[in-house]
């Protein structure tokens, strides 16, 4: 199912205090191997607005992981709406593309063993 930016947002609030998985990868269909990944319990969406060039715009924050290790620093996904190309929601994995990578977050809990 296709999602506009403001549904994402609202899957992502959905997701807070689930333990999740997140894989960033290249956009392109050849960029296969995954950028980056995290895995730990989803917080809350944080919202803020960026000023550039005199235009504002809408950037997300989904924190990821135990904000009990401070020295680690704070691991999460920026999603920015004016980077915002597309996203789906297919089961329990959403997948967003933001500009030249793409963001799957799977809900680890919901996913049924086959």
């Amino acid at each position: 199912m296709a999602l506009n930016y403001v549904q994402v947002l609202d899957t992502l609030a959905g997701l807070e205090g689930h333990e999740i998985g997140v894989l960033v990868y290249g956009a392109a269909a050849e960029s296969w191997m995954p950028r980056a990944t995290l895995a730990g319990r989803a917080g809350a969406v944080e919202m803020a607005t960026e000023k550039t060039a005199g235009e504002s715009q809408g950037v997300a924050f989904l924190p990821v992981g135990d904000s009990d290790y401070p020295s680690v620093g704070r691991q999460g996904v920026f999603l920015k709406s004016t980077d915002f190309e597309r996203a789906e929601l297919l089961g329990s994995v959403l997948r967003v593309v933001v500009g030249e990578v793409a963001v799957e977050i799977r809900d680890v809990l919901s996913q049924e063993v086959s």
